[in-house]
């Protein structure tokens, strides 16, 4: 109960850490008729946290962002800067140049991946 609509699964590990997969909604959701038609294609990340609150491993698994420009959310370089982070640095990361609504749609999805393990930890988001 709490769980954000975003979130598509989440399995805890025998370590006790989390296994999030978990929607974003880059520049084809959030961008809409203002910017161009809505693709109606959702980024998929998978993110890796430890019960304590930090993240083991991120990775991109499917998008549908621009060509060149958004689709760089699926490069480990971008990706790959939320490993490490905490609830309290995750958004502390190079954005995608020309891409900001993909970057604050990746970092939002990021926020409720935070907020899941807190909720399965029996805390409140």
């Amino acid at each position: 109960s709490g769980l954000p609509s975003q979130l598509v699964s989440a399995k805890q590990t025998a370590t006790g850490n989390y296994i999030i997969e978990i929607k974003a909604a880059g520049y084809g959701i959030s961008g809409g008729n203002e910017y161009h038609p809505a693709s109606g294609e959702y980024i998929y990340i998978l993110v890796s946290i430890t019960a304590d609150g930090k993240i083991i491993d991120c990775l991109t698994l499917s998008q549908a962002e621009t060509n060149g420009f958004g689709s760089v959310c699926a490069e480990e370089d971008f990706y790959g800067q939320f490993d490490g982070k905490t609830q309290d640095n995750y958004d502390d990361i190079d954005g995608i140049a020309g891409a900001t609504l993909t970057t604050n749609g990746y970092k939002t999805a990021i926020l409720r991946a935070f907020e899941s393990v807190a909720i399965l930890e029996g805390g409140t988001e």
